[in-house]
């Protein structure tokens, strides 16, 4: 019986399989080429053909995903140029909205940047096996500096990059050896980038290249060990 019989809501529903499907095609099981079709994910994520069919459409928007003339859909996988495009992407928007929050200089701004310094390390060691807690906690402090920049339309495409950034970060995790070294990445470099912010010091644009351009090797050396590329 679809879940959505049981009481969830259609938008729910549609995230569920929207997310549960991305994180297969991140996780490798479903692989480059394979054709999937509504009626098979309905079975495996016991969702309505409706829900499932909203679901690929966000994924194809993604670029995961190619639909056929024959209706099925084809994974188009994670690939190294891919990667590279998706980062790229997300370094022209994450750079944008630092200009627009340090040339705005909007005093309420500041102060709510100034107090997420407080929450950055919050990772203890006790975490260290929560892959998702990784992701969410970068993600926090990413998705809050788009937000503060105050353009919907940038705000609207780092949703689509988020997404799948978000799913890589999460997947990645668990195949890494972690040993305190994402507590530090969080409590240390985004930190310093949030003071620079406070102080309007130009050095933060290319503090968040370089943590993009770290984040993106680090991406393509996991997925390369895990042999999905």
């Amino acid at each position: 019986m679809s879940n959505e019989k049981n009481g969830i809501n259609r938008a729910a529903a549609v995230n569920t399989a929207t997310v549960r499907i991305r994180r297969k095609i991140v996780k490798g099981e479903y692989t480059k080429g394979m054709s999937l079709t509504e009626t098979q994910l309905a079975e495996e994520c016991a969702l309505s053909r409706g829900s499932i069919r909203s679901a690929l459409s966000v994924l194809e928007s993604e670029g995961l995903i190619l639909s056929k003339k024959n209706g099925r859909k084809e994974v188009l996988g994670i690939t190294i140029p891919y990667v590279m495009d998706l980062y790229d992407m997300r370094m022209t928007l994450e750079l944008k909205g630092l200009h627009a929050i340090i040339e705005r200089n909007v005093e309420t701004d500041y102060d709510y940047i100034s107090s997420l310094l407080g929450s950055l390390g919050g990772l203890s060691q006790a975490d260290t096996d929560d892959a998702d807690l990784y992701a969410k906690k970068d993600m926090i402090f990413h998705r809050t500096l788009i937000q503060l920049a105050g353009n919907r339309t940038l705000e609207c495409c780092w949703n689509v990059v988020e997404a799948v950034i978000w799913t890589l970060q999460s997947v990645n995790s668990e195949f890494s050896e972690r040993s305190g070294g994402y507590e530090n990445h969080v409590a240390k470099e985004h930190s310093s980038m949030l003071k620079q912010i406070l102080a309007r010091d130009p050095a933060v644009y290319e503090a968040m290249t370089q943590h993009i351009k770290n984040a993106q090797i680090a991406t393509i050396k996991i997925l390369e060990k895990r042999g999905n590329m």
